[in-house]
């Protein structure tokens, strides 16, 4: 199993499954967080609670069991903050490993 945080900005990458993580609270909003990443622990705690973010894991588990499901995107807008959280999360769960696509860009 792969797992690939991207940004819909630069485009999606070739994976089985796409979620959005687009609805989430942009982190990139609050000053405190903007320079940090999702990888960040308090960027991190503010994506993974929001409901949309509970949602998104709850499904890509699900997915992420399903046998012809071999890689899963999760993206946001520019791949730094709400979709590197969830495919962290996602990895750890699934324990899977995690690329971070855009999140130098």
């Amino acid at each position: 199993m792969k797992i690939i945080s991207f940004g819909f900005k630069w485009g999606k990458p070739d994976v089985d499954i796409v979620f959005d993580a687009r609805r989430i609270r942009n982190p990139h909003q609050d000053k405190k967080l903007r320079k940090l990443r999702g990888t960040d622990a308090q960027v991190a705690n503010q994506v993974l609670r929001h409901r949309a973010a509970i949602k998104i894991l709850r499904e890509a588990v699900e997915a992420g069991k399903q046998p012809h499901i071999a890689s899963i995107g999760v993206g946001c807008t520019g791949g730094h903050h709400r979709s590197v959280a969830i495919a962290v999360e996602l990895g750890r769960r699934l324990h899977a490993h995690v690329t971070h696509r855009d999140i130098n860009k």
